[in-house]
């Protein structure tokens, strides 16, 4: 019964999120903003190595690649990805998810760097990390410029 009770509450929480999402309007500059601040999670902080953002979560990032693309001045073809598998990985299966969730065609895929692996663990459906890369210094410096700005700028309001 609690699990129910919890699962009843998430739901809830959702079609509230959902609604207040609806209300706003995403426009380049908000996107920008999200972006910024995804790839200041999970980017590179190093800006002199262009773009860097890894992750095995497929879903968030390919949320931060859509911003991007969205909301910055990209060339498709400058994408690459590398992928991070263990041993126990089937590279073509994976290279297939990762190119299929991403967007990015198989041939900007570069060498994947294979992780060691104890043996101890196999974690079912895990598809390993993607290292998104986009090699341009400028647009890595805009996206860690805007997420510092952001928070430090960001004034509670009620």
């Amino acid at each position: 019964i609690l699990k129910e009770k919890i699962i009843q509450q998430i739901n809830s929480y959702k079609q509230l999120a959902k609604e207040r999402l609806t209300r706003i309007k995403l426009d380049r500059e908000l996107i920008r903003i999200l972006c910024s601040l995804i790839y200041f999670c999970e980017g590179t902080k190093n800006s002199r190595s262009g773009v860097r953002f890894t992750n095995s979560d497929s879903r968030l990032a390919s949320t931060f690649l859509e911003l991007f693309r969205v909301g910055f001045d990209i060339q498709e073809s400058k994408l690459r990805v590398c992928l991070h598998l263990h041993e126990y990985h089937n590279k073509t299966k994976q290279l297939n998810f990762w190119s299929k969730n991403l967007r990015i065609p198989k041939t900007q895929f570069i060498n994947s760097f294979q992780k060691k692996n104890t043996g101890k663990r196999i974690r079912e459906g895990y598809n390993g990390c993607a290292s998104i890369r986009y090699y341009d210094n400028s647009i890595a410096r805009q996206l860690l410029a805007i997420a510092e700005v952001f928070m430090s700028e960001l004034k509670m309001v009620n």
